[in-house]
């Protein structure tokens, strides 16, 4: 069996990165195949829904999509792992927000 574990963040060596590595231990300790595929940080273009993909096998833009493409096609398994960042603030705070969100973002 042959597990692809997908890293969504865009840091080299993030908390996400760390629990996959985590994760592949385990795996590895069963005996079980395991890669990690980082893909947060690479510049993948969006779907124009051109069909060619079906035609000829893979994407017509050259990028990441179709590496991941004949990884995926291998593996038994996928655990995609993305990093979710909030940046709204409760209402009732009377705080500034942090990060980049400004003050008007708020969540009801």
């Amino acid at each position: 069996m042959k597990v692809l574990l997908v890293n969504g963040s865009p840091r080299a060596n993030s908390n996400t990165f760390l629990g996959l590595k985590e994760m592949q231990k385990i795996f590895e300790e069963q005996e079980i195949e395991t890669e990690i595929f980082n893909i947060g940080n690479k510049d993948i273009r969006g779907c124009i829904a051109c069909g060619r993909c079906g035609e000829v096998g893979q994407c017509v833009f050259d990028d990441v999509v179709n590496e991941f493409a004949k990884k995926f096609e291998a593996a038994d398994c996928l655990k995609p792992i993305l990093e979710q960042y909030t940046r709204w603030c409760p209402r009732r705070s009377n705080r500034r927000c942090r990060g980049n969100a400004s003050p008007a973002r708020t969540r009801p």
